[in-house]
């Protein structure tokens, strides 16, 4: 996310858009990001952002 701009894209007022996985995993604490916008512009794709979750797991 860094390489694509994030902190400088986010500011006061920007409108984040994002989507957590589709289950609780663990203790429901830990809600891993799989997409994300700000003011309408995706830094991160769904099916991106998925693909790399289960590459974790």
């Amino acid at each position: 996310m860094l390489e694509r701009g994030v902190l400088e894209k986010i500011e006061t007022g920007s409108e984040i858009t994002y989507t957590s996985a589709t289950r609780y995993f663990g203790n429901g604490y830990y809600m891993p990001m799989v997409a994300l916008s700000v003011d309408g512009e995706e830094l991160l794709s769904f099916d991106e952002g998925y693909k790399n979750l289960l590459k974790q797991y």
